[in-house]
């Protein structure tokens, strides 16, 4: 692999995550508002807290009865790039 000039390569990071009581919580309450509107997929056990939540936010702009000028594209267990 060929390098600019000037930059060197640098080894992927390792990312620090930490989960506490306070955002597990939140993210209870949030699933647990998605269902009560509708969203059922936010109980499947399989997907991650990310696409459950995301997937459900898209859900609900998509079902809201506004004109919305955006792609809302969705696909659970994307990359963390193609999540962007």
């Amino acid at each position: 692999m060929v390098v600019p000039r000037g930059q060197e390569y640098q080894a992927p990071q390792e990312v620090e995550t930490r989960e506490d009581e306070e955002q597990n919580i939140k993210l209870t309450e949030i699933l647990e508002l998605l269902v009560a509107a509708g969203y059922f997929r936010a109980r499947i056990k399989g997907l991650s807290p990310f696409d459950k939540v995301v997937g459900g936010m898209t859900w609900c702009i998509t079902t809201c009865s506004f004109d919305i000028d955006v792609d809302l594209l969705f696909q659970e267990n994307s990359t963390i790039g193609q999540k962007m």
